[in-house]
Parts: C-alpha cells; structure tokens; sequence
C-alpha cells in the first residue's frame, strides 16, 4: 500500500513539511484489521481556530484507498461512502473548528462528503499522462516552446545540481518580482531537500549563462507514478530568453526514463496556467473539500474570503 501513496501523502514528506508533531494520520481498516483507507493531516492553531489545512509546498493529500481486486461499480461507490462517514466521524472527534484539504485527482468520487455537510471547489492541474513516445509528445507543444527550445539548446546546456541555495535564491526573486514574500523558509527547503535527496525522489535542473552565472533552475520531485514540478526560478533579468522552457523539457524527458507521468501542479493564476497548457498537458480537476465546525470555523472562513477579496481588488 505504501509504494502507491502520492508522494505528498507519506510519512517522511509530512514529517518534512509539517513537522514531526504537527501532523497525524486518519486509518480506515476492515474488519480483518487491514488498513484499507489513509487521510496524513497538518493541523495548526491560528488565531485561536483549530484547523487543519494543506501544508507547505503539498499540492495534494486528502485521502488514499486500496480498492479490492476485481470490485463492482456499485460495491466501489458503496465502500468509498463507508469510508468517507468513517473519516467524517474521526474528523468530529479532533474537535476542529475548521477542515480544508486538497485531494489529489484520482480520487473523483466527493459525493459522500457532500452528504456529511461538505463542500468543494474544483481545482486544475495540468499533467502528461503518456510519455512513451517523446516525438508525439514534443509535436503537441505550442510552436512557440518548440521554437525557443530549439534556440536556446543551441546556446545553454542543462546539467543537473545539488546546489540547494542557489535555487532557493534563484525561487525567492521569482516571489520578489510580484511584491510577494516567499511563504517558506530556507530551513524548511533546506529539510525537505535533505529527505528528498536520501530518499532518491528529487532532482534539481540548472542553466548557466556564458559568464557561468545560474539563470534558471528547475526542481522536480518524483514517486513511482508521477513527476510533480515543485518549485522553479529565473533569474528576472534573463526571464525574455525563455530557458525555463528549456528545463520543462529536460524534466519531461527525465520523466519519459522512468515512466512517470509529468505532473505541472497546475495553477488557477491564468498566466501560469496557459504556460502549462502550452506543453500539450491535459487540464485535469481535483478537488478542494472544507468543512465548518463550529462558529470560530465560520468567522476564520469569513475573514480569509474577505481577505481574498481585497487582494484581488489590489493587485
């Protein structure tokens, strides 16, 4: 069961991310005692609410479920529905004042969250599911990325590094750039590149110009079903020469050798989104599942729609 847990859904990410102590794990068994259902949670304080919500650089968790070999349609949606109350009922008992997860897209079923009081927003990643032939995959991308691919590997050279502070700096300035303070440390880059490394699920791209300055770096992290593009940065005065389209390539090619699937972490941001789309990915929905618990629950979610809302007026 564990080798087929997302990446962002084990022990040692959670541990990673959220810290040792700041995180716990809902298990569903089966009458055999099996575990059979996983739900990894961070769960923080904040202003006096006890929440649990999605942790640093985690695109996804929510829950993961071993499905019986050979089930019916009908027995599947009746399992998952067992399920999902079983988890509703451990959720009551962390008395929480509010829940938000996402969940990654193979779980398409939310329907028996909706029945215990939920709700749900659709969120879009973009992924490339088939990368057995890189020639058809390399034809689906937007002439434009073929066109400055096909520059730039004229130029650049792409080597793979360890060099975990040049990237964090080189990620900060993409923040700097929007007025926007990078929402993690480098401690914790720095933690979770260290599990990342001794667990063999990283790998981080990079690109020097001809004075042998790094202008753009790209990090990936992997399981052993899919690729998922982390975190990257450009340098800002070098964003027109549009090598980071150069390092996509390079990490979905990475991703053709070891039979993954490449994973965007797609983005709602437009701009970020379209960049995606550009590759030949596949819009792909998942969900965003929340619950309110008690009343400090729905004035924390009051104040942080409110909150969203001004920000959107002033940017």
């Amino acid at each position: 069961m564990e080798d087929n847990i997302p990446i962002f859904s084990k022990d040692w990410w959670m541990d990673a991310v959220c810290g040792e102590d700041n995180w716990d794990v809902i298990l569903i068994k089966n009458r055999n005692g099996e575990i059979i259902a996983s739900m990894p949670y961070y769960i923080r304080n904040k202003f006096g609410v006890k929440m649990i919500t999605q942790p640093p650089l985690t695109q996804t968790n929510g829950v993961y479920i071993k499905y019986p070999k050979g089930q019916k349609l009908d027995s599947r949606i009746s399992y998952e529905k067992d399920i999902v109350y079983e988890i509703d009922e451990k959720l009551k008992e962390l008395k929480i004042d509010y829940y938000n997860q996402n969940f990654h897209y193979t779980f398409n079923n939310w329907q028996p969250f909706y029945w215990k009081g939920y709700s749900q927003t659709v969120r879009y990643t973009y992924i490339l599911k088939d990368l057995s032939n890189l020639d058809i995959v390399y034809s689906n991308f937007n002439k434009s990325k073929r066109k400055y691919i096909e520059k730039n590997e004229k130029i650049y050279k792409v080597y793979k590094t360890e060099d975990i502070e040049t990237f964090y700096a080189l990620n900060k300035r993409v923040f700097q750039r929007q007025n926007l303070k990078i929402p993690y440390s480098s401690e914790l880059i720095e933690k979770l590149d260290k599990t990342l490394s001794e667990k063999k699920s990283r790998v981080i791209f990079a690109v020097d110009d001809k004075n042998g300055n790094t202008i753009c770096m790209l990090y990936l992290v992997f399981d052993n079903k899919s690729s998922y593009l982390l975190m990257s940065g450009t340098d800002p005065d070098t964003r027109d020469l549009n090598v980071k389209t150069m390092l996509v390539w390079e990490a979905i090619k990475f991703s053709s050798r070891e039979n993954l699937i490449f994973d965007f972490e797609g983005s709602m941001v437009e701009n970020i989104a379209t960049f995606f789309r550009e590759f030949g990915a596949e819009p792909t929905p998942y969900f965003n599942i929340s619950k309110i618990f008690s009343m400090k629950g729905k004035l924390f979610k009051s104040c942080q729609t409110h909150l969203s809302q001004i920000k959107r007026i002033g940017k």
